[in-house]
């Protein structure tokens, strides 16, 4: 087995350790100055994938164009099977992407979605075969590690008896595509503005948004506090955690009010702590809240329907811990790393004529 990357990191530290060979091909990068590079790249994973591998398996959508433009001309049955695995679907909002991505999708021969939603997007678009592979956890370790409520670590993030504190945990991604404009592919602007309408209600309710800018300047950051600041003084950014389960033990609620999400880990994480989750329908996120039983489920963009759903879970301290349990369960039984290995291997299985 050989695996490529684009650049050297923590991943690629890890992978050598575990004994995989590793090649590193910077394919990085749409810039004019930069296709002379990425040019030279894809004629190296071209050559790479000329050798006599059984299957291609491909992650992120320019991994994924670049695999399929390697193997586009050679015959069918004298090539690797590619896999195509689609993390998103951001990039069908932005129109050069989704022509090139339509144009090239024919060289798959099996495209999986993360989510139910993205594999049946890609069967909308014209994929040979679809398949689904949630991302997986280490369900039982990530249980057997959590720490303690801690009251005094609840006050140190000015937290009061009696309060119940909502956290949202999430990049924050400014973009240029038209389509998030107005609301980042995170939905953050949506969470300030539900969070404030919902502690005029509700004083109990307080709010913290864990995260920074994935790529930026942090001026979509600033913009967001300034939105904040103007919208109420129960909010409190907290930036980048390395202490993730740490704050979701402290909580009573969490959030996810994406407009574009695959299953996401973070809801995964909070259920796993036994916390109620609220979350839009989109992308894989029905998939990971059962709405309802595990959490409950708002339209994408909607303050009126994400403010309500924080209001009836501080209302209802009971609800909150018997949807933290069933989404325990949830959880375990549907996301846990065995549960991936295993439908990956059906999947290889399957494309190549073994199923």
């Amino acid at each position: 087995m050989e695996v490529i990357t684009t650049g050297e990191g923590p991943l690629t530290e890890q992978l050598r350790k575990d004994g995989f060979d590793v090649e590193v091909i910077p394919f990085r990068g749409y810039r004019p100055r930069e296709i002379p590079r990425v040019f030279r790249s894809w004629l190296r994973l071209r050559k790479i994938m000329s050798q006599d591998y059984d299957i291609v398996h491909s992650h992120l959508i320019k991994s994924i164009v670049m695999c399929r433009l390697a193997l586009i001309g050679r015959p069918r049955g004298l090539r690797p099977k590619l896999v195509s695995q689609v993390p998103g679907v951001v990039h069908l909002q932005a129109g050069w992407l989704r022509r090139i991505d339509r144009a090239t999708i024919s060289a798959d021969d099996v495209t999986v979605g993360s989510c139910t939603d993205f594999a049946a997007a890609y069967r909308s678009r014209g994929a040979r075969r679809t398949a689904v592979s949630f991302y997986g956890m280490d369900t039982l370790n990530f249980i057997r590690e959590l720490p303690e409520r801690d009251d005094t670590a609840r006050a140190n993030l000015g937290l009061r008896e009696g309060d119940v504190a909502v956290i949202m945990v999430a990049h924050m991604y400014p973009t240029n595509v038209a389509h998030f404009a107005d609301v980042g592919v995170k939905g953050h602007e949506v969470f300030i503005d539900a969070a404030a309408k919902a502690h005029a209600a509700d004083a109990r309710l307080k709010f913290l948004i864990v995260g920074d800018e994935f790529v930026g300047d942090g001026a979509y950051r600033r913009r967001l506090e300034a939105r904040a600041a103007l919208a109420s003084d129960s909010i409190r950014f907290l930036g980048h955690r390395d202490d993730v389960p740490v704050l979701l033990a402290l909580m009573d609620v969490a959030a996810n009010p994406s407009l574009s999400e695959s299953a996401s880990y973070t809801m995964m994480e909070a259920s796993l702590t036994g916390l109620p989750v609220v979350a839009s329908s989109v992308g894989g996120l029905p998939d990971t809240v059962v709405d309802g039983v595990t959490g409950l489920l708002v339209p994408p963009r909607d303050v009126e329907a994400l403010s309500a759903a924080f209001l009836t879970l501080a209302d209802d301290a009971q609800l909150r811990r018997d949807m933290g349990r069933a989404g325990r369960i949830h959880v375990q039984q549907s996301f846990d790393i065995t549960k991936t290995v295993d439908s990956l291997e059906r999947i290889y299985d399957e494309v190549l004529g073994r199923g």
